[in-house]
């Protein structure tokens, strides 16, 4: 029995994104695989470079790579001639592409391992056509150029960022997929509905309006409704403000006067049958 508790290796390879590693045979090279790990792998029948992102019990999705070896010295100088002709190859590109007035911002660009393919991850404020791309590319580079359009939250998910919180953006430390988000979900939250407020780095609405969504929606069905007049603690006033995770609620009595009160006597007068 495999009592190894990490059976699956999620590696970032070099213009593919993030994939599953089929594991080497051998446990020694196994027991080297942790992140940040150098390793060449194969990818679609293209030999690339990536990696280690994180060992998980779970897969990273669907689309795996095989394996080959640990990045050796010569495989990393390689990798850094690769980095430098790629930067100097997108900025060929990009002179070539906005001389066209076409809307165009490269976001990276990197060859794989053995150079059989230049990926190009952009953006765009238009849907651009891949065919004039690649005529323009085929102008000023003899490479094979591969080009990926992505949208602002893929932009910053790759560019990465600190959120209003302080911590890393979720969407580039350990979010995997993006979740439909509305503005429903804020205001289920109480919260307040500007822009400042709303978004995030991508300048849409934050990924973490949809996290704890479900638990305000469950926990504010007892709460009473704005507007209604209700009396806690011999307290009478009407609902102008609730604290559905903190149990509370402000009320605006008859002279005019907010109090913020806890919502646990009301909720059990509520409850009782």
């Amino acid at each position: 029995m495999n009592t190894k508790p990490n059976n699956f290796v999620a590696v970032h390879i070099v213009g593919s994104g993030s994939v599953n590693l089929n594991l080497p045979g051998d446990p020694a090279i196994c027991n080297s695989l942790h992140r940040g790990v150098a390793v060449i792998v194969e990818l679609d029948g293209i030999v690339n470079n990536g990696l280690i992102k994180h060992l998980s019990t779970k897969p990273d999705g669907e689309a795996s790579a095989r394996f080959i070896r640990l990045a050796t010295e010569s495989d990393q100088t390689k990798i850094a001639a690769n980095e430098t002709d790629a930067r100097s190859a997108i900025t060929k590109l990009t002179t070539a592409i906005r001389e066209q007035n076409i809307p165009f911002k490269p976001i990276d660009a990197s060859y794989s391992f053995n150079r059989d393919r230049l990926s190009v991850l952009f953006a765009s404020e238009q849907d651009l056509d891949p065919q004039r791309l690649d005529t323009l590319a085929q102008g000023v580079l003899s490479d094979k150029v591969e080009f990926h359009q992505i949208g602002v939250r893929d932009e910053c998910a790759f560019l990465g960022g600190i959120g209003l919180c302080g911590r890393p953006l979720c969407c580039c430390d350990w979010q995997k997929y993006f979740n439909h988000i509305n503005i429903r979900m804020a205001k289920a939250q109480d919260m307040t509905l500007t822009p400042a407020a709303l978004n995030g780095a991508c300048e849409r609405l934050k990924c973490c309006l949809r996290f704890e969504y479900d638990q305000y929606v469950e926990a504010s069905r007892e709460f009473p409704r704005y507007g209604t007049f209700v009396e806690i603690d011999g307290i009478r006033g009407e609902v102008v403000g609730r604290d559905v995770m903190r149990g509370q609620v402000t009320l605006r009595t008859n002279n005019n006067t907010k109090v913020r009160l806890s919502a646990e006597p009301l909720l059990e007068k509520l409850r009782k049958p």
